[in-house]
């Protein structure tokens, strides 16, 4: 069944995506992206063409399932800590 978000895109079981597709799904900027493709923490793409850049669906999908299933990295996180923290309002007395 396809994946999707409320009112938004699909994103196929199988196939390609586009960049914009890709974006649409997951919550990284291009530059980003193209950050995490390079140091070999997100799929790599595949040229079909000069000009045509894609994803194979089943190797994002498979990355998601993946990120999701890993313990928190920031550090804050792994500590329970929140890293905003609430201020607390002084009492009148």
């Amino acid at each position: 069944m396809p994946t999707q978000l409320p009112d938004g895109p699909v994103l196929p079981e199988t196939g390609f995506v586009r960049l914009a597709q890709l974006l649409a799904f997951i919550p990284l900027s291009k530059s980003t992206l193209w950050r995490r493709i390079n140091d070999g923490s997100f799929p790599s793409p595949i040229k079909l063409s000069e000009r045509v850049t894609v994803w194979r669906v089943e190797d994002v999908r498979r990355w998601i399932q993946e990120i999701g299933t890993q313990a928190p990295t920031s550090p804050a996180l792994q500590h329970g800590v929140n890293p905003k923290p609430v201020r607390q309002r002084r009492s009148s007395s």
